[in-house]
């Protein structure tokens, strides 16, 4: 006699012999977190200090192009004018006085004293620096004077008046700083090595 089976037996017999295995929950293993969190803190032990230093470097980017575009906009404005612009550090209430760090002022020096005197114009006027950053000058007078030809004004003592090099950093973390020039002729640019020694 020849047994017959159902379709209904045969898929509860192939259900007993087949494996499969439970399925997976959503989610990572101990192993994988543990793994991820690691790499993680590797690749930030060299992220993170590359970031500060790219934000450094932009902060005292900004600090030099603002400097450079009002040192070109005094030189412009004493050819224009046939008359010496000055540019020191101060304000437009107190005068040159203080450090460059503390801001300074754009203004038109009228009679020729190297000074901001009562009655004069200010062209511009910026604000102090932000925490940390700083300027330090080479120059031997703390004020720089374009004559009306476009050069640097000459003193009575053969001083031209503002040459030099004018160095920016922050925190005094020199090599990360820039370093502007200002020539005789009044020429103004960007040196390619950071600021040496403190600044």
């Amino acid at each position: 006699m020849i047994r017959k089976i159902g379709a209904r037996a045969c898929n509860e017999e192939l259900n007993v012999y087949s494996h499969t295995p439970p399925a997976r929950g959503g989610g990572f293993t101990l192993v994988e977190l543990i793994v991820t969190l690691t790499v993680a803190g590797i690749l930030s032990t060299f992220a993170i200090p590359q970031f500060f230093q790219i934000i450094r470097a932009q902060g005292i980017s900004s600090q030099v192009n603002e400097f450079v575009t009002d040192i070109n906009f005094a030189r412009s404005e004493a050819i224009k004018r046939a008359v010496n612009i000055g540019v020191c550090p101060g304000t437009t209430t107190a005068g040159c006085t203080g450090t460059w760090n503390g801001g300074y002022i754009v203004f038109v020096d009228a009679d020729g004293d190297n000074a901001l005197s009562a009655g004069e114009t200010v062209l511009r006027a910026r604000e102090a620096l932000a925490s940390g950053y700083a300027i330090t000058a080479s120059a031997t007078t703390p004020i720089i004077v374009f004559s009306g030809s476009g050069a640097l004004s000459v003193t009575a003592a053969n001083t031209v008046v503002g040459a030099g090099t004018y160095a920016f950093c922050r925190n005094g973390v020199t090599t990360a700083g820039k370093q502007v020039s200002l020539q005789g002729l009044g020429r103004v640019s960007l040196l390619a090595t950071p600021p040496s020694g403190s600044c």
